[in-house]
């Protein structure tokens, strides 16, 4: 069964949000594997990791700091620029300027190792944007004016914590599997991370039946909008690094547009707009649906280009 989803991974993960909305009873109850869902990914994806690859990016600062800074700051400020029209509504974009402060998803190293980018850089990049996110998500929303409570040093150390223990456990699935192991269970291996993304993909829907059925016309506007986001925003990632090769740039266009609004949920607790809250649970749909879309677009650049 895992072998079979790794073959079929993307669109299991597009599969995933449908059977969320066709059965909210089983995204109720799968709710409280979130965070749990996504960490396998993550342990999978860092098992996965060649350890010396992740240390000569993290030497790279050419590279990495362009990365970071893009992600963390450029992102938001090309996308501030764009929402201060006065057609934008302010809740909106709001929700847009968060979508581009945020760090990419968890899940953004099992995505790349879907669509065969640079699963490290994938790693290094999320992880470091991850840590540092408190920090500049705080900056941007002072520097936005938008009223919302981040709690940045609570919320810093449950991230640094969650990281180290999906660290540790991914050191010692690599430890005792081996580089022989590794190899010969990789198919497996993704598809535990695809199990573990599918479980996410049904548990995020949860909720988001009764919105529909309640006001169908912010739901597809706030839908449109995220997929637009996602896609401008893995667009001009990709441009903005183009130098770099096919390859990397594609895996910073997957980390620019698919961003972790969760964590931005979990900073705001119970005090997140409606419009907020609605969006973050829409622009998952891109995050899903998206890679399988793209996958035979991505195997054409890679296959064309230098990789």
């Amino acid at each position: 069964m895992l072998e079979r989803l790794a073959r079929h991974g993307a669109p299991a993960l597009a599969a995933g949000i449908f059977l969320g909305l066709a059965l909210p009873e089983l995204a109720a109850a799968l709710r409280p594997l979130l965070v749990p869902a996504i960490a396998v990914s993550f342990v999978v994806a860092l098992a996965r990791v060649d350890p010396g690859r992740l240390r000569a990016l993290a030497r790279t600062p050419r590279t990495t700091l362009p990365l970071l800074s893009w992600l963390l700051l450029g992102a938001p400020a090309l996308v501030m620029f764009v929402t201060e029209r006065p057609e934008v509504p302010p809740a909106l974009g709001d929700a847009l300027l968060l979508h581009a402060a945020a760090p990419p998803v968890m899940a953004s190293s099992a995505l790349a190792l879907l669509l065969g980018l640079e699963v490290e850089l994938a790693v290094l990049a999320t992880t470091a944007a991850t840590l540092l996110a408190p920090l500049t998500l705080a900056l941007v929303v002072h520097a936005a004016g938008i009223e919302v409570a981040v709690a940045a040093p609570e919320l810093a150390l449950r991230l640094a914590l969650l990281l180290a223990v999906c660290g540790l456990l991914g050191a010692w699935l690599r430890r005792r599997l081996g580089p022989l192991g590794l190899l010969a269970h990789a198919r497996r291996l993704d598809g535990a991370a695809v199990a573990g993304l599918l479980v996410f993909a049904v548990a995020v829907m949860d909720g988001v039946r009764g919105r529909l059925a309640a006001d169908p016309g912010a739901f597809l506007g706030l839908l449109a909008a995220a997929f637009a986001l996602n896609l401008g925003l893995q667009l001009a990632g990709a441009l903005l690094f183009a130098h770099h090769g096919r390859r990397t740039a594609l895996t910073v266009g997957l980390l620019s547009g698919n961003t972790n609004l969760g964590l931005v949920m979990a900073g705001l607790a119970d005090v997140a707009p409606p419009t907020l809250a609605l969006y973050v649970a829409l622009a998952q749909f891109p995050v899903y649906l998206l890679p399988a879309l793209l996958l035979p677009l991505c195997r054409r650049l890679l296959d064309d280009g230098d990789g």
